[in-house]
């Protein structure tokens, strides 16, 4: 998974919409947007700092790939 989707998936487990995110993390939603958006940016490591800290998780949890579990019924 990327920034995105990892930042994506925090937002819905914590049931957080990107206005109420970017207002946490002291970005305007324009900015989010370029993280979370299509165009799928990479932010500065302060930027991902702030946004980390307005979900309560580290960078590394928003960077790091996620292995994806598969999970098989027998």
């Amino acid at each position: 998974m990327s920034f995105r989707d990892n930042v994506r998936t925090e937002m819905e487990y914590r049931g957080i919409t990107a206005k109420e995110l970017a207002a946490k993390a002291g970005i305007s939603i324009n900015t989010l947007n370029m993280y979370i958006g299509y165009r799928e940016s990479i932010p500065s490591a302060d930027i991902a700092v702030q946004i980390a800290d307005a979900l309560n998780v580290s960078v590394e949890q928003l960077v790091r790939e996620k292995q994806k579990v598969y999970s098989y019924e027998f």
